[in-house]
């Protein structure tokens, strides 16, 4: 099963793909993605980007979807609808915590 981890930060966001033993099989870099400085639309085209990079060519697609966020202003960990991060991601759940929020508080303990 792939991982597809993404780090949308304030100054870069990196998009990396593992296989099922933690090794990057595939990586994409792009501008920042905070959510507050760009908003949402602008934040949607980095990532469908990097996304769309990262997954190029791949016939599988990832398992699991990690997705880190700077900008979010309070401690959030969501479980998104299938699909509604990007179009390869039919049929996956996507974990989105706020970044700069504690480990506690990303576990939702």
């Amino acid at each position: 099963m792939l991982v597809l981890g993404v780090d949308a930060g304030g100054s870069k966001t990196v998009c990396q793909l593992a296989d099922e033993n933690g090794q990057v099989v595939a990586e994409a870099r792009g501008p920042a993605a905070h959510l507050q400085t760009l908003g949402e639309l602008e934040v949607e085209k980095v990532l469908h980007a990097l996304i769309d990079e990262v997954l190029a060519a791949r016939a599988e697609r990832p398992g699991v979807i990690c997705l880190g966020m700077a900008g979010v202003l309070r401690a959030v960990v969501e479980v998104r609808k299938p699909g509604a991060l990007h179009p390869a991601t039919a049929g996956v759940s996507v974990v989105r915590t706020a970044s700069g929020t504690s480990r506690r508080d990303r576990c939702g303990h």
